[in-house]
């Protein structure tokens, strides 16, 4: 037995600036599968949006839902076994009330077997109260104490945002945090969904409770990438070493990329072990490389 029936949140992909839209693309792959049903929760203005119509007229139904309003979430769910949290980080508060409502919908006995959280990144199991992403990890903990089973999909960053992480600026100056030695692993946005979409979709129940997926694309040092940046420059680009502390200070100040790259250039730059991209062999993931331009 499969899953067979969805509900994606943040599925109609996000408007915001440096939106992955990643949940459109998971519903857009879900429904490749024969006999998959795919509903989107959607705040009341969007449901008339451009992307709802083109999920429409793909068979995907789009529900409006309040996410302060637990009665609206209930009963969008309560027909579904999966729900997929593709909220982006912004607004990940919000994911504590879809897992309350989960819980009232498995209360009123609904078909409920598996949350899958907006995890989609760093890899968020060993955090503590200071991190700045300890909300998911929060999560984590919410589903086990209310008895919902979950999977954790952890990806590393998108490689589709590697001129954000690593690119020069328009000075031509590229910063590297750290030595540069240290390996980080990169997944693309699509190859990040297609492989969520084709595991919920071909996994069974047992696979995929309480479970993780490390998926990884590529890997590559920053070093690495510097040398195919400056490759591809019709002019020099000057690199600049920082220490993490450094690059502390500037997040301290706002810059969450600051953070990430402090944290990838300390060592936790990849998803960790096991891998799990064996789990389908025809996966065939784009190579960071490929991004760099």
């Amino acid at each position: 037995m499969t899953y067979k029936t969805f509900a994606v949140a943040g599925g109609l992909g996000g408007g915001a600036p440096g939106s992955a839209n990643i949940g459109n693309l998971i519903v857009k792959h879900l429904i490749e599968y024969p006999d998959v049903k795919v509903k989107v929760l959607a705040r009341a203005g969007s449901v008339n949006s451009e992307s709802a119509k083109e999920l429409e007229s793909l068979g995907v139904t789009v529900v409006p839902v309040d996410y302060s309003k637990q009665e609206t979430l209930t009963a969008a769910i309560k027909d579904v076994q999966v729900i997929i949290s593709a909220i982006t980080t912004t607004a990940l508060a919000v994911q504590s009330a879809l897992v309350d409502a989960a819980a009232a919908a498995k209360k009123q006995g609904s078909k409920l077997e598996l949350f899958v959280p907006s995890e989609f990144g760093s890899d968020t199991t060993d955090l503590d109260e200071s991190s700045p992403l300890w909300v998911k990890k929060q999560l984590h903990i919410q589903l086990k104490e209310l008895g919902i089973p979950y999977t954790l999909f952890i990806s590393g960053p998108f490689a589709d945002w590697i001129a954000a992480f690593t690119g020069p600026d328009e000075q031509g100056k590229l910063t590297i945090v750290g030595t540069g030695d240290e390996p980080v692993g990169f997944t693309s946005i699509d190859d990040t969904a297609r492989f969520i979409a084709h595991a919920l979709a071909t996994q069974s129940p047992s696979e995929l409770q309480n479970a993780e997926y490390r998926i990884q694309g590529s890997t590559a040092t920053f070093n690495e990438l510097s040398k195919l940046y400056q490759a591809k420059s019709a002019k020099p680009i000057e690199i600049v070493h920082e220490s993490p502390e450094e690059s502390l200070k500037k997040f301290a100040k706002g810059d969450f990329i600051a953070f990430l790259k402090a944290e990838w250039a300390t060592g936790h730059g990849l998803v960790g072990e096991p891998l799990r991209n064996d789990v389908w062999k025809e996966w065939k993931p784009k190579d960071i490389r490929e991004f760099i331009q």
